[in-house]
């Protein structure tokens, strides 16, 4: 048999064996509140592939053609709905955590993943009419004016910031949780004044004491977590002035035998125990704020506390209190779960472990 045909045959025969791929499968997560959930795709040749945390969008190239199995890990309280959509075409919609699927030689598929939500948010004040920020998961910032409501919210610690009002006090922060398809109610409370004559006000002028420029904010979901633990720490500095506030310095102070930080945010820098900002100006009337992700040391005794400080600076605060320009919370070891002995020393190993890795693998992000 000639040389020349015998390759022929050979070259045939490897096509033939060789599976026809196709040319790609493309994995779409959508959520209005920015929550997303995990998912597997079993491919026909027995394998699986499974999702980044969090991950949006992802395209798999060159898969063989076959049966397709997805399933889906969706978050609390979310419904999901299941598109599979070839070119502009919609294939199927389903309601539910798991599609099947056939993918032929030479075709793209797009599985698209919704997740909805039934929780709800009222923001209201008194008076009405009052400026706020709503602050949710994954960074979720959303502004309005009272009454609001937020709706299709996910399970979550919700946090309202209210603002300004001219000759009112400014409202606390607040924050409470809102339960799988749950509904939860904000109220801010001003207390406001009439302004005084102005023959009063220049009496007087010398006795008053001079409102505060800058307010500090420290805002926990919870005051409490067991040994090794997480907690969720939002810091604000709001300007309640009339003019900007230029070159501002915004230290936390914490205890590192206490607590440990997970991940320091973009634009911070650490300098022994201190977290530090430098915040080029904060307008009049606006905030400025920053989450941060604390560990609670797994070497803390349950019921014993801890305290983090937070304080601000600036050439133009010189004529505030300094009182008023710091604000200090406390943060408790909760007890562990009543389990016996020997589990209990394996958690507080577990989190003795967790925050040698982290300590070891987490870098700072300078600014």
């Amino acid at each position: 048999m000639p040389i020349s045909l015998r390759i022929s045959l050979l070259l045939l025969s490897l096509s033939a064996a060789t599976p026809a791929l196709a040319r790609s499968i493309t994995v779409e997560q959508s959520s209005a509140t920015s929550v997303y959930g995990d998912w597997v795709l079993s491919t026909p040749n027995a394998t699986t592939i499974v999702s980044h945390s969090r991950e949006q969008v992802r395209t798999i190239s060159s898969v063989p053609h076959g049966i397709y199995t997805l399933r889906v890990n969706a978050p609390t309280g979310a419904t999901t709905t299941l598109r599979l959509k070839e070119g502009h075409a919609v294939r199927s919609a389903t309601t539910g955590t798991s599609v099947t699927f056939s993918l032929a030689a030479d075709a793209s598929i797009t599985v698209q993943i919704v997740f909805t939500f039934q929780g709800s948010v009222t923001i209201e004040s008194t008076p009405s009419g009052a400026s706020f920020e709503l602050m949710g998961p994954n960074g979720m910032r959303i502004t309005g004016t009272t009454p609001h409501v937020v709706r299709e919210l996910a399970p979550y610690t919700y946090l309202v910031n209210f603002g300004l009002r001219e000759g009112c006090t400014l409202p606390r922060p607040i924050s409470r949780e809102l339960p799988e398809n749950g509904e939860i109610r904000f109220i801010g409370e001003y207390r406001c004044t009439s302004p005084l004559p102005f023959s009063a006000s220049t009496s007087s002028s010398s006795s008053v004491k001079p409102l505060d420029q800058v307010r500090v904010i420290q805002s926990l979901p919870t005051t409490e977590s067991t040994p090794g633990g997480q907690l969720r720490l939002t810091l604000g500095l709001i300007n309640t002035g009339k003019s900007t506030l230029h070159d501002i310095t915004f230290i936390e102070q914490y205890d590192p035998a206490a607590v440990l930080i997970a991940e320091v945010p973009e634009g911070a820098r650490v300098e022994g125990n201190q977290i530090i900002w430098n915040i080029p100006k904060i307008y009049a009337g606006q905030r400025w704020s920053a989450d941060l992700r604390l560990l609670l040391s797994p070497s803390l005794t349950p019921g014993s506390t801890t305290s983090l400080t937070a304080r601000a600076s600036a050439t133009d605060l010189r004529d505030q209190d300094p009182s008023t320009l710091s604000e200090t919370v406390q943060v408790g070891a909760a007890a562990l779960p009543k389990t016996g002995r020997g589990l209990d020393l394996l958690f507080v190993g577990m989190g003795m472990l967790l925050s040698a890795v982290l300590t070891g693998i987490i870098k700072p992000k300078c600014s």
